[in-house]
């Protein structure tokens, strides 16, 4: 569903076009700002001058600090199980990823093995944190509702690397919890969404993750997400932030290190249902996992101005629940364990690698 533009003088229309293209921030929240009252005082989207949303560019600019808020709203996450129709494995030693911006294709080496591949040794990466929360460059961090999981594209293994350890806001243990998705910023930290299944409503929180320790703690609550991701600086707001998805669905954009709500897209049609994952890449663009009852599981962009769904095509596999990019190839990850190189022009899947686990979520590493 696309925002409606309201109607201003033309003057208005000059100055509101001036600095938008120069990226400053608006004197005065717009109209439509106001009809959401959700977006930051001086809210600055970013736009081409063609009028089409950005798609990649970088920015030295950085959202103020601000402090965790209750956003409200909790359901339990839709249970999605429609079969589809599977896919042959790709057996050619590379994954191709077409350019969605300039519709070139791009080769990510992922090994010369014929086939799947998997590996459980526990806490086998052999790559070493880049920071005492933050993830290594070159692979990718799965969960499942209670573990964290690594994926190197170089050599298809999946690596289990334990068990979350939940905490409250002030450190201490705390149980009942569940990661829904997990999402790693440009500086290497990880956030995550978790549901409380002791608490009648299955209150939903924020946390920050350290992937070396696996500790998850609450920044604060927040709306029923089911789907996180990052998005880098200069793609959808000068600075990085959040895009995370509830039941509605609704799309948001958060603030990276508080959870804090930045802006509040208009609803999508009601046919879709978020099926878990946002995943961005600079130059690539924005991609979501959803669902519906007659098309299954499909690969769908995000224009990042005004959060308008623009459907891909189906990935051909279920439960695809976790979306992340690695050097610029797109990855899926499947409730029956399934890892798949999907094309983002075509939206199609196909099998790299399987583990004996339920991924629910996913992120790239910076």
């Amino acid at each position: 569903m696309k925002r409606q533009e309201p109607g201003r003088c033309a003057a208005a229309l000059l100055l509101g076009l001036c600095l938008t293209v120069l990226g400053c921030p608006s004197p005065n929240s717009s109209d439509e700002d106001a009809g959401h009252g959700n977006a930051d005082a001086g809210d600055v989207r970013l736009r081409r001058p063609d009028g089409g949303a950005v798609s990649g560019g970088s920015s030295s600019l950085s959202s103020a600090g601000t402090s965790s808020v209750s956003l409200g709203g909790s359901s339990s996450r839709a249970a999605t199980s429609q079969a589809a129709s599977g896919m042959t494995s790709s057996s050619s030693g590379g994954i191709s990823s077409n350019s969605a911006s300039s519709g070139t294709a791009t080769s990510l080496a992922v090994g010369s093995s014929s086939g799947p591949q998997s590996s459980s040794s526990l806490g086998g990466g052999s790559s070493s944190s880049s920071s005492s929360t933050g993830g290594a460059p070159g692979h990718i961090y799965i969960n499942s509702t209670e573990r964290l999981y690594s994926f190197h594209p170089a050599t298809l293994l999946v690596t289990d690397l334990g068990a979350f350890v939940f905490q409250d806001v002030g450190g201490l243990p705390i149980t009942g919890q569940r990661m829904l998705d997990i999402a790693l910023a440009a500086d290497g930290r990880a956030y995550g969404v978790t549901y409380d299944v002791d608490t009648p409503a299955a209150d939903f929180f924020v946390v920050t993750v350290d992937v070396t320790t696996r500790v998850a703690r609450r920044l604060g609550t927040t709306k029923s997400y089911s789907a996180l991701g990052v998005v880098p600086a200069g793609m959808a707001f000068p600075e990085e932030v959040l895009f995370a998805v509830d039941n509605v669905p609704f799309l948001d954009a958060l603030r990276v290190d508080t959870g804090a709500l930045r802006y509040s897209f208009d609803a999508w049609d009601g046919v879709f249902q978020s099926a878990g994952d946002v995943a961005a890449a600079t130059g690539v663009g924005v991609f979501v996992s959803v669902y519906d009852s007659t098309n299954g599981f499909r690969l769908a962009q995000v224009d990042t101005y005004d959060g308008a769904l623009s459907v891909v095509g189906p990935v051909g596999f279920p439960n695809v629940n976790g979306l992340a990019f690695a050097g610029g190839a797109l990855f899926g990850f499947t409730r029956e364990g399934n890892v798949l190189a999907i094309n983002v022009q075509t939206g199609a899947g196909s099998v790299v690698a399987t583990h004996a686990a339920e991924f629910v979520g996913a992120a790239g590493a910076p």
